[in-house]
Protein backbone atom coordinates (compact mmCIF):
# COMPACT_ATOMS: atom_id res chain seq x y z
CA UNK A 1 0.00 0.00 0.00
CA UNK A 2 1.87 3.13 -1.23
CA UNK A 3 0.90 6.64 0.31
CA UNK A 4 -1.33 8.18 -2.32
CA UNK A 5 -2.03 12.42 -2.41
CA UNK A 6 -3.80 13.88 0.03
CA UNK A 7 -6.98 14.48 -2.27
CA UNK A 8 -6.67 10.58 -3.79
CA UNK A 9 -7.12 9.65 0.12
CA UNK A 10 -10.62 10.77 0.62
CA UNK A 11 -11.74 13.05 -2.30
CA UNK A 12 -13.21 15.30 0.18
CA UNK A 13 -11.41 17.59 3.44
CA UNK A 14 -10.34 15.27 6.29
CA UNK A 15 -12.49 16.65 8.99
CA UNK A 16 -12.05 14.30 11.81
CA UNK A 17 -9.19 12.31 12.67
CA UNK A 18 -9.77 9.45 15.29
CA UNK A 19 -6.87 7.72 16.74
CA UNK A 20 -6.03 4.70 18.97
CA UNK A 21 -3.33 5.75 22.04
CA UNK A 22 -1.29 2.69 22.72
CA UNK A 23 0.69 0.87 19.74
CA UNK A 24 -0.77 3.71 17.81
CA UNK A 25 0.48 7.59 18.07
CA UNK A 26 2.84 5.91 21.58
CA UNK A 27 4.15 2.82 22.44
CA UNK A 28 2.49 1.13 24.91
CA UNK A 29 2.08 2.65 28.20
CA UNK A 30 4.23 5.69 27.85
CA UNK A 31 3.76 9.19 27.32
CA UNK A 32 3.24 11.33 24.02
CA UNK A 33 6.31 13.14 22.58
CA UNK A 34 6.70 16.78 22.36
CA UNK A 35 6.99 15.92 18.44
CA UNK A 36 3.50 14.25 17.86
CA UNK A 37 1.66 16.95 20.32
CA UNK A 38 2.79 19.44 17.84
CA UNK A 39 1.83 17.57 14.50
CA UNK A 40 -2.12 16.98 16.38
CA UNK A 41 -1.62 21.08 17.72
CA UNK A 42 -0.70 21.75 13.96
CA UNK A 43 -3.87 19.72 12.27
CA UNK A 44 -6.25 21.29 15.14
CA UNK A 45 -4.88 24.32 14.13
CA UNK A 46 -6.06 23.62 10.64
CA UNK A 47 -9.77 22.98 11.51
CA UNK A 48 -9.51 19.12 11.56
CA UNK A 49 -11.38 17.40 14.85
CA UNK A 50 -9.77 15.03 16.81
CA UNK A 51 -10.91 12.20 18.55
CA UNK A 52 -8.76 9.91 20.62
CA UNK A 53 -10.47 6.96 20.66
CA UNK A 54 -9.09 4.44 22.89
CA UNK A 55 -8.90 1.50 25.27
CA UNK A 56 -7.48 3.26 28.56
CA UNK A 57 -9.85 4.43 31.02
CA UNK A 58 -10.68 7.85 30.66
CA UNK A 59 -8.51 9.13 33.55
CA UNK A 60 -5.44 7.56 31.80
CA UNK A 61 -6.54 9.14 28.58
CA UNK A 62 -7.12 12.62 29.69
CA UNK A 63 -3.78 12.81 30.93
CA UNK A 64 -2.26 11.24 27.72
CA UNK A 65 -3.73 13.98 25.82
CA UNK A 66 -3.58 16.85 28.19
CA UNK A 67 -1.68 18.76 26.11
CA UNK A 68 -3.15 18.40 22.70
CA UNK A 69 -5.63 21.06 22.05
CA UNK A 70 -8.09 21.56 20.21
CA UNK A 71 -9.72 18.24 21.23
CA UNK A 72 -13.81 18.12 22.60
CA UNK A 73 -14.29 15.01 22.95
CA UNK A 74 -12.77 11.54 24.42
CA UNK A 75 -13.65 8.08 23.64
CA UNK A 76 -12.39 5.87 26.48
CA UNK A 77 -12.59 2.13 27.28
CA UNK A 78 -13.50 1.16 23.88
CA UNK A 79 -16.42 3.30 23.07
CA UNK A 80 -18.25 2.79 26.14
CA UNK A 81 -17.98 6.65 27.48
CA UNK A 82 -17.82 9.50 26.02
CA UNK A 83 -16.67 12.75 27.79
CA UNK A 84 -16.04 16.57 26.78
CA UNK A 85 -12.21 16.83 27.62
CA UNK A 86 -12.83 20.58 28.86
CA UNK A 87 -15.13 19.42 31.94
CA UNK A 88 -15.29 15.75 31.30
CA UNK A 89 -19.10 15.55 31.32
CA UNK A 90 -20.56 12.58 30.32
CA UNK A 91 -21.81 12.44 26.78
CA UNK A 92 -22.64 8.91 26.15
CA UNK A 93 -21.90 6.32 29.23
CA UNK A 94 -22.79 2.22 29.08
CA UNK A 95 -20.85 0.66 31.65
CA UNK A 96 -21.22 -3.48 32.36
CA UNK A 97 -24.18 -4.15 34.80
CA UNK A 98 -23.34 -4.64 38.39
CA UNK A 99 -24.32 -8.82 37.31
CA UNK A 100 -22.17 -8.85 34.22
CA UNK A 101 -19.09 -6.95 35.72
CA UNK A 102 -18.88 -9.82 38.91
CA UNK A 103 -19.80 -12.54 36.25
CA UNK A 104 -16.50 -11.17 34.75
CA UNK A 105 -14.60 -10.63 37.66
CA UNK A 106 -15.19 -13.96 39.31
CA UNK A 107 -14.18 -15.74 36.18
CA UNK A 108 -10.74 -14.32 35.62
CA UNK A 109 -10.29 -14.92 39.05
CA UNK A 110 -11.17 -18.47 38.75
CA UNK A 111 -9.20 -18.93 35.73
CA UNK A 112 -6.40 -17.38 37.10
CA UNK A 113 -6.23 -14.52 35.94
CA UNK A 114 -5.86 -11.08 37.83
CA UNK A 115 -8.17 -8.51 36.04
CA UNK A 116 -7.76 -5.07 36.05
CA UNK A 117 -10.95 -3.41 36.23
CA UNK A 118 -11.84 0.42 34.98
CA UNK A 119 -13.89 1.86 37.71
CA UNK A 120 -15.18 5.52 37.41
CA UNK A 121 -12.51 5.58 34.23
CA UNK A 122 -9.49 4.25 36.80
CA UNK A 123 -7.15 1.39 36.72
CA UNK A 124 -7.93 -1.05 39.07
CA UNK A 125 -6.84 -4.20 40.72
CA UNK A 126 -8.08 -6.68 43.39
CA UNK A 127 -5.98 -3.93 46.30
CA UNK A 128 -4.31 -1.14 44.12
CA UNK A 129 -5.61 1.87 42.20
CA UNK A 130 -3.18 3.12 39.43
CA UNK A 131 -3.67 6.96 38.82
CA UNK A 132 -1.77 9.18 36.78
CA UNK A 133 -2.89 12.04 38.79
CA UNK A 134 -4.39 11.54 42.09
CA UNK A 135 -4.95 14.92 43.00
CA UNK A 136 -7.28 15.68 40.35
CA UNK A 137 -10.18 13.15 41.31
CA UNK A 138 -13.66 13.67 40.93
CA UNK A 139 -15.56 13.59 44.33
CA UNK A 140 -17.10 10.06 43.09
CA UNK A 141 -13.38 8.51 42.24
CA UNK A 142 -11.94 9.54 45.22
CA UNK A 143 -14.73 7.85 47.11
CA UNK A 144 -14.65 4.39 44.65
CA UNK A 145 -10.72 4.75 45.43
CA UNK A 146 -11.37 4.44 49.53
CA UNK A 147 -13.87 1.86 49.20
CA UNK A 148 -11.24 -0.22 46.92
CA UNK A 149 -9.03 -0.11 49.92
CA UNK A 150 -11.60 -0.57 52.82
CA UNK A 151 -13.59 -3.51 51.32
CA UNK A 152 -11.65 -4.54 48.10
CA UNK A 153 -12.44 -4.35 44.63
CA UNK A 154 -15.31 -6.95 44.41
CA UNK A 155 -17.62 -5.84 46.84
CA UNK A 156 -16.66 -2.09 45.69
CA UNK A 157 -18.19 -3.35 42.08
CA UNK A 158 -20.97 -5.02 43.92
CA UNK A 159 -22.08 -1.94 45.59
CA UNK A 160 -23.11 -1.00 42.24
CA UNK A 161 -22.09 2.31 43.21
CA UNK A 162 -19.46 3.09 41.21
CA UNK A 163 -19.94 2.64 37.20
CA UNK A 164 -17.45 -0.13 35.72
CA UNK A 165 -16.66 0.27 31.78
CA UNK A 166 -14.39 -2.26 31.23
CA UNK A 167 -12.36 -5.60 32.75
CA UNK A 168 -9.34 -6.38 31.05
CA UNK A 169 -6.61 -9.33 31.58
CA UNK A 170 -2.94 -9.74 30.35
CA UNK A 171 -1.13 -13.45 29.80
CA UNK A 172 1.75 -14.94 29.19
CA UNK A 173 0.42 -17.89 27.63
CA UNK A 174 -1.34 -17.90 24.13
CA UNK A 175 -2.94 -20.98 25.36
CA UNK A 176 -4.53 -19.60 28.71
CA UNK A 177 -5.75 -16.36 26.44
CA UNK A 178 -7.43 -18.61 23.83
CA UNK A 179 -9.32 -20.59 26.44
CA UNK A 180 -10.60 -17.64 28.61
CA UNK A 181 -11.54 -15.74 25.64
CA UNK A 182 -14.06 -18.71 24.53
CA UNK A 183 -15.29 -18.65 27.92
CA UNK A 184 -16.13 -15.22 27.94
CA UNK A 185 -17.92 -15.81 24.75
CA UNK A 186 -19.96 -18.62 26.08
CA UNK A 187 -21.06 -16.01 28.67
CA UNK A 188 -22.60 -13.83 25.98
CA UNK A 189 -23.62 -10.02 26.05
CA UNK A 190 -19.73 -8.60 26.12
CA UNK A 191 -17.73 -7.32 23.58
CA UNK A 192 -14.55 -9.23 23.64
CA UNK A 193 -11.43 -7.67 22.37
CA UNK A 194 -7.47 -7.05 22.23
CA UNK A 195 -5.14 -4.29 22.45
CA UNK A 196 -2.40 -6.20 21.71
CA UNK A 197 -1.97 -10.06 21.35
CA UNK A 198 -1.27 -10.90 24.59
CA UNK A 199 -4.55 -9.37 26.41
CA UNK A 200 -8.34 -9.60 26.48
CA UNK A 201 -10.77 -6.58 26.74
CA UNK A 202 -14.46 -7.03 27.60
CA UNK A 203 -17.19 -4.37 27.61
CA UNK A 204 -20.75 -4.29 27.08
CA UNK A 205 -21.78 -5.92 23.55
CA UNK A 206 -23.28 -2.56 22.32
CA UNK A 207 -19.96 -0.87 22.64
CA UNK A 208 -16.80 -0.56 20.83
CA UNK A 209 -14.88 2.81 19.16
CA UNK A 210 -17.13 2.48 15.61
CA UNK A 211 -20.12 3.30 17.54
CA UNK A 212 -17.93 5.88 19.39
CA UNK A 213 -16.32 7.35 16.36
CA UNK A 214 -20.94 7.19 14.79
CA UNK A 215 -21.60 9.40 18.12
CA UNK A 216 -19.41 11.86 17.45
CA UNK A 217 -18.95 12.95 14.49
CA UNK A 218 -22.99 12.76 14.12
CA UNK A 219 -22.77 15.61 17.31
CA UNK A 220 -19.88 17.42 14.92
CA UNK A 221 -22.09 17.14 11.73
CA UNK A 222 -19.53 15.26 10.10
CA UNK A 223 -19.83 12.71 7.24
CA UNK A 224 -17.87 9.27 7.77
CA UNK A 225 -16.50 10.10 4.23
CA UNK A 226 -14.06 13.13 5.56
CA UNK A 227 -12.71 10.70 8.40
CA UNK A 228 -9.74 9.34 8.61
CA UNK A 229 -9.04 6.60 11.03
CA UNK A 230 -5.48 5.50 12.66
CA UNK A 231 -5.08 2.22 14.51
CA UNK A 232 -3.31 -0.84 15.24
CA UNK A 233 -5.17 -3.71 17.16
CA UNK A 234 -7.95 -5.70 16.74
CA UNK A 235 -10.09 -3.18 19.10
CA UNK A 236 -9.62 -0.70 16.36
CA UNK A 237 -11.09 -2.43 13.59
CA UNK A 238 -14.49 -1.37 14.56
CA UNK A 239 -13.45 2.33 13.80
CA UNK A 240 -11.59 1.25 10.71
CA UNK A 241 -14.38 -0.17 9.19
CA UNK A 242 -16.31 3.00 10.24
CA UNK A 243 -14.23 5.76 9.08
CA UNK A 244 -14.40 7.18 5.00
CA UNK A 245 -10.86 6.34 5.02
CA UNK A 246 -8.87 4.17 6.98
CA UNK A 247 -4.77 3.59 8.32
CA UNK A 248 -3.32 0.87 9.93
CA UNK A 249 0.18 0.94 12.06
CA UNK A 250 3.24 -0.48 10.23
CA UNK A 251 4.01 -4.09 12.14
CA UNK A 252 0.21 -4.47 13.19
CA UNK A 253 -0.89 -8.13 12.45
CA UNK A 254 -3.13 -9.27 9.19
CA UNK A 255 -5.77 -9.38 10.69
CA UNK A 256 -6.20 -5.52 11.26
CA UNK A 257 -3.98 -4.52 8.30
CA UNK A 258 -6.05 -6.27 5.98
CA UNK A 259 -9.03 -3.50 7.38
CA UNK A 260 -6.59 -0.53 5.93
CA UNK A 261 -6.15 1.38 2.91
CA UNK A 262 -3.33 2.82 3.67
CA UNK A 263 -0.37 1.32 6.37
CA UNK A 264 1.97 4.06 7.77
CA UNK A 265 5.52 3.47 6.23
CA UNK A 266 6.88 3.31 9.71
CA UNK A 267 6.16 1.62 13.41
CA UNK A 268 4.85 3.07 16.68
CA UNK A 269 8.63 2.98 18.38
CA UNK A 270 9.30 4.96 14.73
CA UNK A 271 7.28 7.86 15.63
CA UNK A 272 5.22 5.99 12.97
CA UNK A 273 1.93 7.85 13.18
CA UNK A 274 3.55 10.87 13.98
CA UNK A 275 5.58 11.38 11.05
CA UNK A 276 2.61 9.82 8.61
CA UNK A 277 0.56 12.58 9.83
CA UNK A 278 2.92 14.81 9.10
CA UNK A 279 3.24 13.86 5.30
CA UNK A 280 -0.50 14.49 5.50
CA UNK A 281 -0.22 17.73 6.99
CA UNK A 282 2.51 18.74 4.25
CA UNK A 283 0.18 17.91 1.64
CA UNK A 284 -2.91 19.47 3.43
CA UNK A 285 -0.56 22.59 3.05
CA UNK A 286 0.51 21.95 -0.79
Amino acid sequence: MSHMNYSARLGNEIKLITFDIDGTVLPYLSDLDEYTINILNCLSDRGIELLPNSGRGWESLKEAVKNVKGIKYLSASNGSIILKKTDHSVVYSNPLSIEKAISIFDLLIDLGCNPLVILEGMNCRQDLVRLKNPDDLTDKQQRAVESVYSVGLRKTIESGLFDVHKISCKFDDTAHRMYVRNKMEQMGEIYCCNAHKMNLEMVHYMNNKGNALKKVADILQIKMDNVLALGDANNDIPMLKMAGYSVVMKGSVEAVIKYAKEVTRYEVDEDGAGRYLEDLLKEMQA
